[in-house]
């Protein structure tokens, strides 16, 4: 299903993740901006052991996704996994502040065990959003 959706596209800093800004999908983008600059959003409304505890959070379902990933010979997720599981709930998170709400849509039926999609049950654990804030994949 096309939804002809404009997208806003937030980029992990050079620092992070050098290679995340030169080789991001550009498609339909109609606004950029950083990671850091989402992180001092939260900051901004928020006192900073909620940027931690996003942190220890993913961290926490890391090491359990590394575990499974291990009992089913399977190899350890890459490091680049904590950041980008990070972006992903931060930016959410910055998103749902700027705008009041949020509503999240997976773009796909049946999502892996060990993506970085599969992640924003952190989002959900930590209250950052609820259950309703997300559409099934249509």
């Amino acid at each position: 299903v096309e939804l002809g959706i404009k997208r806003f596209l937030v980029c992990l800093d050079e620092d992070i993740f050098p290679p995340h800004t030169k080789n991001a999908d550009r498609h339909d983008v109609i606004y950029e901006t950083k990671y850091s600059l989402m992180v001092d959003m939260i900051r901004n409304h928020h006192d900073e052991t909620f940027i931690h505890n996003i942190e220890e959070a993913v961290d926490k379902e890391l090491y359990l996704k590394n575990k499974r990933s291990m009992e089913q010979n399977q190899q350890l997720l890459a490091d680049w996994y904590r950041d980008f599981a990070l972006l992903q709930e931060v930016t959410k998170t910055a998103v749902k502040i700027a705008a009041g709400e949020f509503t999240l849509a997976h773009t796909v039926d049946d999502m892996e065990e060990f993506s970085v999609t599969s992640f924003y049950s952190v989002g959900v654990e930590l209250g950052l959003y609820e259950k309703d804030d997300i559409l099934p994949y249509f």
